[in-house]
């Protein structure tokens, strides 16, 4: 006995097995003297075509897998894509746009959808003033989407003038009023400094020089007053007021600073100037200059030529009380 090598497979085998215990290939028996038939194996069909069977399959397998890889290669890369991407239609503020991008190798095609913007067109839908007390708004809307927002205006807030003898404390923006009127705010001589009314319970007679005997004066005296029966008569500049009281009686040919004042019957010959008003019940002649007005419980002989509160009377005229 030999061992020798498979013819098929190589393994190492005695020369005298049937076949080859790994591939099933036939051992031919050693020759006879005489002539004799080879020895057949005993499995011609088995071993042998088991081992070939599995040989094809993984070959097929193999193969199969070379095939689809080639494929894929072929459909999805047979080249390198060069996009150029361009806008088809443009993204606004309610509706998205398209991007497209195009191989300029093999004309392959995609799309990319482009998200809405803010890119709104804001207009004033509507507006309310704020006013002292509440808050204004204004409403803004997109006239592409309707998209709209309300801004909020903060109430302003009273702007007081302060209570006088004419009105309450009042709002200069809206007119609201709040509370009464102050009481009146008289100088010295009883006119009120607001509303230039007189009171002859306002005089202050402790800011007035009295004048008891009539008197001539070329001089300059401050706040005077004439006591009834006397005559004062004035070349001179009198700074303040003249307060004349019932009886008594004024000549003026000077001037008079501020007020004049006839209380009951008292009565002023006016040929030089009067600075401000003439109140009071009494008479006044006058001749000159009243740089005010005359009050209309005042009777008034207002002589060709002269001037009350800027306008010229171009003849006589007696203005009574009214």
């Amino acid at each position: 006995m030999a061992i020798i090598k498979c013819p098929e497979c190589g393994k190492e085998i005695s020369d005298q097995a049937p076949g080859c215990p790994g591939c099933g290939f036939p051992i031919a028996a050693p020759a006879p003297a005489g002539p004799a038939a080879p020895v057949p194996p005993e499995n011609p069909g088995g071993p042998k075509r088991k081992g070939k069977k599995k040989l094809f399959l993984i070959l097929a397998a193999v193969a199969l897998v070379l095939a689809a890889a080639a494929v894929t290669v072929v459909i999805i890369n047979p080249h390198e894509h060069k996009y150029e991407k361009s806008v088809v239609e443009t993204a606004t503020c309610y509706r998205e746009g398209t991007l497209k991008y195009t191989c300029t190798v093999c004309g392959d095609t995609k799309t990319e959808a482009i998200p809405m913007n803010n890119d709104h067109n804001m207009t004033v839908s509507r507006r309310v003033n704020a006013t002292c007390e509440t808050d204004g708004y204004v409403e803004h809307e997109c006239t592409n989407c309707g998209y709209s927002f309300r801004e909020t205006i903060g109430k302003t807030g009273h702007q007081w003038q302060a209570a006088t003898c004419l009105s309450a404390k009042t709002c200069t923006k809206c007119g609201k009023k709040e509370g009464s009127p102050a009481p009146h705010a008289c100088y010295a001589n009883g006119v009120c400094s607001v509303c230039g009314a007189f009171f002859e319970s306002s005089i202050d007679y402790s800011k007035f020089d009295t004048i008891s005997r009539s008197a001539t004066i070329y001089g300059e005296v401050k706040n005077i007053v004439i006591k009834s029966g006397v005559t004062y008569t004035c070349y001179g500049m009198i700074t303040g007021s003249v307060i004349v009281e019932s009886g008594g009686r004024l000549d003026l040919y000077g001037l008079v600073g501020e007020s004049l004042i006839l209380l009951g019957n008292g009565k002023a010959n006016v040929y030089g100037t009067i600075g401000r008003n003439a109140y009071g019940n009494g008479t006044l002649d006058l001749s000159g200059i009243l740089g005010g007005s005359a009050a209309r419980t005042l009777t008034v002989r207002a002589r060709k030529g002269c001037y009350i509160n800027g306008y010229k009377y171009e003849k006589e005229e007696l203005i009574k009380p009214h």
